[in-house]
């Protein structure tokens, strides 16, 4: 492959390029359906992007990764700019490798290095794409179309990837809520729905389970025993706890909670999770460690939340940073991820001590 040590050559893009961009796909979709438009093999492909190791897995198992030097030299072969790719392609613009003078690409064998890859909603695909096959990357195992009311995950089991949401409209709303929340507070927001969604797999883990889960269940399954529905049927409370999480977060940020009025948020929440079906005092368990990592007024320098509801929420404390491309497990200060058993969540918690009852 000529250039290799960073030469200016001028590439020659391949006969057919790939017509569209999808939202939120990943490189190595991208990159499967370059080569099959060109009639090529993803790493005869990959031989003329950089230098690389290994079989390249399908993309519905991980991501392929590049370092600026190979970015360019794909966007020549796809008759792209480098910055139409960084904008379609979002591990291009948060999870670059190293700069090099050399063009270099990796794939890790079973999965990616963050977040998931997640098959892409099939109605969406045949509008756009007619007969391909395209995976997006996700912060989560699972996302949904709500243009097409379905939950799409990457279990891939029984050869199923999508579930219809037709008949839980709570759902598709908790989603619209979700995606307001977090498009009108920014980093602040997402950072509120990692941390209530890891304290929502907490409440299953420990067999803790709200009414509402149980009606869902009832709608789309008999089966209430796997955990690939868990986050689906419990979306609506995430996103409510979420919501509660925020405002409390800006509160503090502002300088204008007190301990009182902490204590009412809490007698809030008890309340509200007792109304939902839990013993109320256990499922608070969680906020409250939560509220150990969210304490005090921030430090010096730390930007304040501006007044109003439709403001940014800045990050502090125990979150450095959450870009749109990180998955939930990178952004959450809490240790609890969905299907560990209780017992090694205690062993592993690494929460501060606090006082307990």
């Amino acid at each position: 492959m000529p250039g290799l040590k960073g030469g200016r050559e001028t590439l020659e893009p391949r006969p057919r390029r790939v017509r569209r961009f999808f939202p939120g796909e990943s490189v190595n979709s991208y990159l499967h359906r370059l080569a099959a438009a060109n009639d090529e093999s993803v790493q005869e492909l990959l031989s003329d992007v950089g230098l690389g190791s290994g079989p390249v897995p399908e993309p519905q198992y991980t991501e392929v990764y590049l370092n600026p030097a190979a970015c360019a030299r794909l966007a020549a072969l796809a008759a792209r700019t480098p910055d139409m790719l960084a904008r379609a392609l979002p591990s291009l613009a948060g999870r670059m490798l190293p700069a090099d003078e050399r063009p270099r690409w990796r794939a890790p064998r079973w999965e990616p290095e963050a977040g998931y890859v997640v098959p892409a909603c099939e109605v969406c695909v045949s509008c756009r794409a007619p007969g391909e096959v395209i995976h997006v990357v996700s912060a989560t195992s699972w996302q949904v179309c709500a243009r097409h009311r379905r939950w799409q995950d990457n279990l891939r089991q029984g050869g199923v990837t999508s579930i219809p949401l037709g008949q839980l409209p709570d759902v598709l709303e908790a989603h619209h809520r979700r995606v307001r929340l977090e498009r009108r507070l920014g980093a602040g927001g997402r950072v509120a729905f990692a941390d209530a969604y890891h304290m929502v797999g907490h409440w299953w883990n420990m067999g803790l389970a709200p009414d509402g889960w149980t009606r869902r269940l009832q709608k789309i399954t008999e089966d209430s025993s796997g955990l690939r529905l868990a986050p689906l049927v419990a979306y609506p409370e995430t996103v409510l706890l979420a919501t509660e999480l925020a405002a409390r977060e800006r509160r503090r940020l502002r300088g204008t909670q007190s301990r009182e009025q902490d204590g009412v948020w809490l007698g809030h929440l008890r309340d509200a999770f007792t109304s939902w079906g839990m013993p109320g005092d256990i499922a608070v368990e969680p906020v409250l460690d939560w509220a150990v990592l969210h304490q005090g007024r921030p430090r010096r320098g730390v930007q304040r939340p501006a007044q109003g509801r439709l403001r940014r929420l800045p990050l502090c404390g125990p979150h450095p940073t959450a870009t749109a491309g990180m998955g939930l497990e990178e952004i959450t200060c809490l240790p609890w991820r969905w299907g560990t058993p209780p017992e090694l969540e205690m062993r592993e918690s690494g929460l501060p001590v606090r006082a307990r009852a």
